[in-house]
């Protein structure tokens, strides 16, 4: 997962990979690290949240792996939520 690239929808910006995995229960709530281990055997639908910081300007993005698209069409992103400081130079 950490492997996963988030891209930018409309100028293809790679944005780097490595983001933040949190994993969810089947209920939909966050599962603590030490809960990850009650995950369920594989084979198995997970379901985790990717978070990655991505420029403010940012209206939707692909995700891919090694350079393969894994959203068929670019995921677009709502106009307010959670915004990071810009990166310190």
């Amino acid at each position: 997962m950490d492997d996963i690239d988030f891209v930018d929808g409309d100028t293809n910006e790679n944005f780097g990979s490595d983001p933040h995995i949190t994993n969810l229960a089947p209920d939909g709530n966050a599962l603590a690290k030490q809960e990850s281990s009650l995950l369920p055997p594989s084979l198995t639908p997970l379901r985790h949240v990717l978070i990655h910081p991505v420029l403010k300007e940012t209206n939707s993005i692909k995700l891919s792996y090694w350079d393969q698209l894994l959203t068929p069409e670019a995921i677009p992103l709502a106009e307010d939520g959670p915004n990071l400081p810009p990166p310190i130079k």
